[in-house]
């Protein structure tokens, strides 16, 4: 085993977590969200397509127009997220990087894991949101409100023929 190797690996997590504490079940759903967030939209991607190839055989032209535009819609909407949620965690690893100037020495995934274990991003927005009563009815009233829109979608879109068909449960 190369005792180098292993030493330096051992200074550079004494270094980092003698700086800040470390947060591993903050890091897992961090990690675990973008990852469910992928699959989530490509899940989403592959029903629009296959919607739009069964529509190929006979629906009316305004069912497209309305899927075209929803879906452009849809893809505005995500691009624009994921766009802002890529600004805030760039900036935050750049700001990191600026209190740890040594974290690049062992290569961008290692300062990347570094910075998702001692990062107090996410501990910082959890507070933010919640840091008074009216903050914190604000976002349990959002919550609500999207899970009720969601929950109105997936029935409305379960309920129709086509839906019926291809889901049949028996």
């Amino acid at each position: 085993m190369n005792t180098h190797k292993v030493t330096t690996v051992v200074q550079t997590y004494c270094r980092f977590s003698s700086m800040d504490d470390l947060n591993y079940l903050g890091a897992a759903v961090f990690w675990l969200y973008i990852v469910a967030a992928l699959v989530f939209t490509g899940v989403a991607v592959y029903t629009i397509a296959d919607l739009r190839r069964d529509n190929s055989h006979g629906r009316n032209a305004t069912w497209t127009r309305s899927t075209t535009l929803f879906t452009g819609l849809a893809c505005l909407s995500f691009t624009v997220l994921s766009f802002n949620m890529l600004h805030v965690l760039v900036h935050s690893f750049r700001a990191w990087l600026g209190r740890h100037p040594t974290a690049l020495q062992e290569g961008y995934p290692t300062a990347v894991w570094h910075w998702s274990i001692t990062s107090t991003l996410f501990q910082n927005f959890a507070e933010a949101i919640v840091a008074d009563s009216a903050r914190s009815l604000w976002t349990q009233c959002e919550l609500w409100t999207t899970l009720s829109i969601c929950l109105y979608m997936g029935r409305t879109g379960w309920c129709y023929p086509q839906a019926e068909r291809r889901y049949r449960l028996n």
